[in-house]
C-alpha cells in the first residue's frame, strides 16, 4: 500500500488515502471498476512461487484516475490472498491486525474480494490469539475461541454484489500470473 500511496496519490498519508477510497466508494459504489492488478513488486510466492514475476495493470482507460489505480492495487493484493483461501469457509470470518489493517476502506475491499467477513482486532496480543484461534480450530473448538476474539473491533461484511464482481474476476486475476510470467522477465 505505501508503493501504491507513493507511486498514485503522490505520497499521500493514509488518511487521506482512505478519504480519497472512501470518496470513490461514495462515487461509485463498492467493488471493482474495470482495472486488474497483479501486485508482484518484487517477486511472488502466492499463488505461483516465482521472485522473477512482475506487476501488471490491466484495463487502463483516459477515465482511470489516481485513486482508481490506488484501489486497484488494494484489490489486487486481496484477490491474491484470496487465492488462499479454501471456498468452502466463504462464511468464516478473516482475522486482520496492524497498522494498514486498520483502514476501514482497505476491509471493505478485503471483505469483497475474499467473501469473507473481516474483523480487525487490536495488534495487542494479535500472535498470541491467532495461536489461541488455530488450536481451537485444530480441535474442533473454534466455535468457543471465536466469540471471545470478536471482541477487539467491528465485523465488516462483504458487499453482495461487489463479492460477486470480485469472485467473477478472480479466475482471470489468477491466469494472470502465467500471462505475465511469460511476458514481463
Amino acid at each position: 500500500a505505501a508503493w501504491a500511496r507513493r507511486t498514485y496519490l503522490g505520497g499521500a498519508g493514509v488518511a487521506t488515502a482512505d478519504q480519497q477510497l472512501e470518496h470513490r466508494e461514495q462515487e461509485h459504489g463498492r467493488g471493482p471498476r474495470g482495472l486488474l492488478v497483479l501486485p508482484s513488486l518484487g517477486g511472488e510466492r502466492y499463488p505461483v512461487r516465482d521472485e522473477n514475476l512482475r506487476g501488471a495493470v490491466l484495463g487502463i482507460d483516459a477515465s482511470t484516475t489516481p485513486a482508481d489505480l490506488y484501489s486497484a492495487t488494494l484489490e489486487g493484493v486481496a484477490l491474491a490472498l484470496s487465492h488462499a483461501l479454501d471456498p468452502s469457509d466463504a462464511g468464516r470470518v478473516l482475522p486482520v491486525v496492524g497498522g494498514g489493517a486498520a483502514s476501514r476502506p482497505w476491509q471493505r475491499i478485503l471483505a469483497d474480494a475474499s467473501g469473507r467477513p473481516v474483523l480487525h482486532t487490536d495488534g495487542t496480543d494479535a500472535t498470541l490469539l491467532g495461536a489461541a484461534l488455530a488450536g481451537a480450530e485444530a480441535l474442533g473448538l473454534a466455535h468457543r475461541i471465536v466469540p471471545l476474539a470478536a471482541r477487539g473491533g467491528e465485523l465488516i461484511a462483504p458487499d453482495p454484489s461487489a463479492a460477486a464482481a470480485y469472485a467473477a474476476l478472480r479466475p482471470a486475476h489468477r491466469g494472470l500470473y502465467e500471462v505475465v510470467a511469460r511476458a514481463v522477465r
